[in-house]
């Protein structure tokens, strides 16, 4: 993770395709302040329906809505990052990351299994993933 964040400069453009967030050739701090605003959506939307959630993931939500990531985006944006890369956000990309990982555990592990796809195919490829970059099963 360390090495592409040094190699990837806050005010460059995204290199792929990004229509979705209404910009021709954002930036990577436009590209990520966009992803931001879509997760705190789907967090804030998770939220309108908290009786139906567990401790767990509430905690967890909470734990990525208030992280040191998204508001190190802010201010990059705000004040447009002078850096030539992403190296010094790193402790925050990390931690960001961790926080999805242990995530992702608990869908797999808590809410995957009451989960009623109508494609169920789409699922069989999900299993635990560890830390160390390891799938937890097959």
């Amino acid at each position: 993770m360390l090495d592409a964040l040094r190699k990837i400069g806050p005010n460059s453009v995204v290199s792929n395709p990004t229509y979705a967030i209404g910009i021709a050739n954002p930036t990577w701090v436009q590209y990520l302040d966009y992803n931001e605003r879509s997760c705190l959506t789907a967090i804030d939307e998770a939220f309108e329906k908290m009786s139906l959630l567990d401790t767990e993931l509430v905690a967890m939500l909470g734990n990525i809505r208030h992280c040191g990531l998204f508001t190190m985006i802010g201010i990059a944006g705000k004040s447009r990052l002078k850096n030539d890369n992403f190296e010094i956000m790193y402790p925050d990309f990390h931690d960001y990351f961790l926080r999805c990982v242990r995530l992702r555990e608990h869908a797999v592990s808590k809410l995957l299994p009451y989960a009623k796809p109508e494609n169920p195919d789409f699922y069989k490829g999900l299993v635990p993933f560890q830390l160390d970059g390891k799938s937890n099963g097959a």
